[in-house]
């Protein structure tokens, strides 16, 4: 009996992490902008039921029927760079190694999209950090 193994592009994933968060994060109202203790909320029901998911599938997880992506299995995770080669070169691993990497792409993206929003609305304001 063999085991499909999943795929996963190193860069495409990643891009699309960071591009989740800049969809999430790019329209903060003015309240959030203007506060100093911004940070991205893992505790709530958005991020349960939407976002980890996301990012879950992005890594690589399977999914085992309920949407959830929360099935930890190996991946070939082909780095960036070799996408076009033919035969790829991938590195073989648990999803969860790699899920890490990803979660960090889009917290990384959350704060940068922060930082600009927060930069535009002290230069609009004429406050100077």
């Amino acid at each position: 009996m063999t085991e499909d193994i999943i795929v996963v592009r190193e860069a495409h994933a990643l891009d699309e992490a960071e591009a989740m968060a800049r969809r999430r994060y790019s329209d903060l109202p003015d309240v959030a902008v203007a506060s100093d203790d911004f940070c991205v909320r893992t505790d709530g029901a958005e991020w349960a039921n939407h976002i980890a998911p996301t990012l879950r599938c992005l890594a690589g997880y399977r999914d085992s029927g309920m949407g959830t992506w929360g099935v930890n299995g190996e991946i070939a995770l082909i780095p960036d760079g070799c996408e076009d080669d033919r035969p790829s070169e991938a590195t073989v691993m648990k999803a969860s190694v790699f899920v890490s990497k990803v979660h960090q792409a889009y917290r990384e993206a959350a704060y940068r999209q922060y930082r600009q929003q927060r930069q535009a609305y002290l230069a609009d304001t004429g406050d100077i950090e």
